[in-house]
């Protein structure tokens, strides 16, 4: 079994709706640059070439909040779940998607997935990878 991890130092960001130009639809370019970002930051890290087999993702989403600021000291013992937007299904979509080509071929590779998401001191992405035997 084969595992890998990431502390990406970035704003989590929600998958954005697909916007449409007549009948066509687009991803909204804040968006695409957005997973360009992740995409690049992990394959900074990632010294690998894409996993072939089946994956488990475990992801950890964390936001700067004001009041968690205030007295911190650039170290947080005082992390909470967040329970408001943006909805967790689609912060791990934008993560999902960047990952295709580096990570992973394509996510649907993704058999298993763990996710949570909390105010935090410092805006970061935890992920957590595992490619499982087949």
């Amino acid at each position: 079994m084969t595992t890998a991890s990431f502390t990406i130092p970035m704003r989590p960001k929600a998958k954005s709706r697909p916007r449409f130009k007549g009948r066509r639809a687009f991803t909204d370019p804040a968006q695409r640059k957005w997973e360009a970002e992740l995409k690049e930051r992990v394959r900074l890290l990632f010294e690998s070439k894409p996993w072939e087999k089946k994956v488990g993702l475990w992801i950890e989403f964390y936001f700067s909040s004001k009041k968690r600021q205030k007295g911190c000291d650039g170290v947080c013992d005082c992390e909470t779940y967040r329970a408001k937007k943006p909805d967790l299904d689609n912060l791990v979509k934008s993560v999902k998607d960047a990952l295709n080509g580096v990570l992973y071929l394509d996510d649907r590779q993704v058999v298993s997935l763990t996710s949570s998401k909390y105010d935090s001191c410092s805006e970061r992405i935890i992920i957590n990878a595992r490619e499982y035997e087949e």
